[in-house]
C-alpha cells in the first residue's frame, strides 16, 4: 500500500509533522439508503489503513500522523475533519476552476 503523497517536516519543538495525502478523482459523496449524502467509506478505510500501518513503531510522527483525502472538483467546497484513534483525518476539495494563486493558497492551507 502506497499513499499518493507523504509530507513530513521538523517542528520547532523537535518533533516531526507527517501528513499522508490520498487523492481521489471521483465524487467525495455518495447516497445512503435514505438518500442522504455521505462520504465514501471505502476512501476513509483506505486512508485509515495507511495511518495505522505506520503506527506503533516508536515513531512519534507516525503515531500522530494526519491524513488528508483530497478531491479535485469544479465549483464545490467540502472541508470536514474528524479525530480517529489519535489521527486527524480531513476530507477536502480543491476547486480546479480557481486561479493559480487560489489553488496554491488552498494547497498550502491543506498542508498545515
Amino acid at each position: 500500500m502506497n499513499a499518493d503523497v507523504l509530507l513530513q517536516r521538523a517542528l520547532p519543538s523537535g518533533d516531526a509533522y507527517r501528513l499522508i495525502v490520498e487523492t481521489k478523482f471521483t465524487n467525495a459523496l455518495t447516497k445512503n439508503l435514505y438518500r442522504k449524502e455521505i462520504f465514501k467509506s471505502a476512501h476513509l478505510y483506505q486512508l485509515y489503513a495507511y495511518l495505522q500501518t505506520q503506527s506503533g513503531r516508536s515513531d512519534v510522527s507516525a503515531d500522530t500522523a494526519r491524513g488528508l483525502l483530497l478531491y479535485p472538483v469544479v465549483n464545490q467546497h467540502i472541508d470536514e475533519w474528524a479525530m480517529i484513534q489519535g489521527h486527524r483525518i480531513r476530507l477536502a476539495t480543491i476547486d480546479l476552476a480557481g486561479t493559480r494563486d487560489a489553488l496554491r493558497a488552498r494547497l498550502l492551507e491543506l498542508a498545515l
